[in-house]
């Protein structure tokens, strides 16, 4: 047998040793990150993708301002690692592939309906006046408007979305921030 056909050889079950290490590692990541957190994401991705045109509102308003998937699922991830990782943002290459390793299992789990579910669930909407952090839109609708999230009109769906790309963009530069609601506001004109 040449040299080169046993290079080929060998190099073709590295490859395969590789890749079968990199799919074991991404399935015991499965096992010991995800599994155990499955019960709260479940209750998450439900709570709000149901089939009722005020939840229909709420994700097609979430979709317009975040256009792809991608960064739905990017922001999902990011509150979700936050909450049931270790509780730091810390920035690292080591949270860089947790984080990468849930948006695969996030996008292979659930449907898009759920993961904007997610979001809206636990997505961060700035603090009060006290400093106590909102998380998810039913506490936002209740700090923001005094109301829960089903009593909330299209406009104030809006205006909670567009809180999240940077919570203190509402308080410090109204004009940006109402610019933002422009450009998302007219899906309320189907209503």
């Amino acid at each position: 047998m040449s040299l080169i056909k046993r290079l080929l050889i060998w190099l073709v079950k590295l490859t395969i040793g590789f890749c079968l290490i990199v799919l074991i590692g991404f399935v015991s990541y499965y096992f010991v990150e995800i599994s155990p957190h499955r019960d709260g994401i479940n209750a998450s991705g439900q709570k709000y993708a149901g089939s009722d045109a005020h939840q229909r509102l709420m994700r097609d308003i979430v979709r317009q301002d975040n256009a792809e998937s991608s960064g739905r699922t990017y922001y999902a991830v990011r509150t979700l690692s936050f909450k049931y990782l270790d509780g730091q943002r810390l920035a690292n290459l080591r949270r860089h592939v947790r984080e990468i390793l849930w948006f695969w299992w996030l996008n292979i789990l659930y449907t898009d309906d759920e993961i904007v579910s997610i979001w809206l669930n636990e997505v961060y909407f700035g603090s009060t006046e006290a400093q106590q952090p909102i998380y998810g839109i039913e506490h936002a609708g209740l700090a923001y408007f005094g109301v829960p999230s089903p009593a909330l009109n299209c406009e104030q769906l809006v205006k909670l979305v567009v809180i999240t790309r940077s919570p203190s963009m509402y308080k410090v530069s109204p004009e940006r921030f109402n610019t933002r609601i422009e450009k998302i506001l007219p899906i309320c004109n189907g209503q």
